[in-house]
């Protein structure tokens, strides 16, 4: 072994402190902000991020570009090929793209701004692309879910009589879908 390699715990325990006192460093500016500008300090940031590595991910898709040799032959159809953004993995990079399309709609209720709002849906639409292409098919799923999900306690809280007509709506199409599996 090289002597450097004596030195390699070490540089775990420096990787541990940094990301520590960045968190700590991030804490306590957020404490100081308000509540909205504290909302918009991470959400924005939040969207950068995604519509960075949903927008990789999809030209992944269309190319190949940046994807491993294994990556290339895997389930490769019409949609292209298994996106994996800036992720190790396609289902890492699922999972990073259903904080797009099911945890942006809690901020998009309490957003006033309706540029903002118009951006979030923008998110959410690029986000659900990334996610199809991602090719995650256990991701796709719990998306699917935690927005009807979603849905039905929305229609709850607005309107009783939407919400039973869309509970019967699901079990139907539920019932369909298991008697005709």
């Amino acid at each position: 072994m090289d002597w450097r390699a004596d030195y390699l715990p070490i540089g775990n325990w420096v990787a541990y402190a940094i990301a520590g006192g960045l968190i700590v460093l991030t804490i306590s500016v957020l404490r100081k902000l308000d509540s909205e500008s504290r909302n918009q300090w991470i959400f924005r940031s939040l969207m950068v991020g995604l519509v960075i590595s949903a927008s990789i991910g999809l030209i992944q898709a269309a190319t190949g570009w940046g994807l491993p040799e294994a990556q290339l032959q895997f389930r490769k159809d019409a949609f292209g090929y298994a996106a994996m953004g800036l992720q190790p993995d396609l289902h890492a990079f699922a999972a990073h793209m259903l904080l797009g399309v099911v945890g942006l709609w809690g901020y998009f209720l309490v957003c006033k701004n309706k540029t903002e709002k118009l951006l979030i849906a923008l998110t959410f639409l690029l986000c659900t692309a990334g996610l199809v292409a991602s090719k995650s098919r256990a991701s796709l799923l719990i998306a699917l879910i935690a927005l009807v999900i979603l849905g039905l306690i929305y229609c709850y809280r607005h309107s009783k009589k939407i919400f039973v007509i869309s509970i019967i709506v699901f079990l139907a199409v539920i019932t369909t879908i298991l008697l005709g599996a």
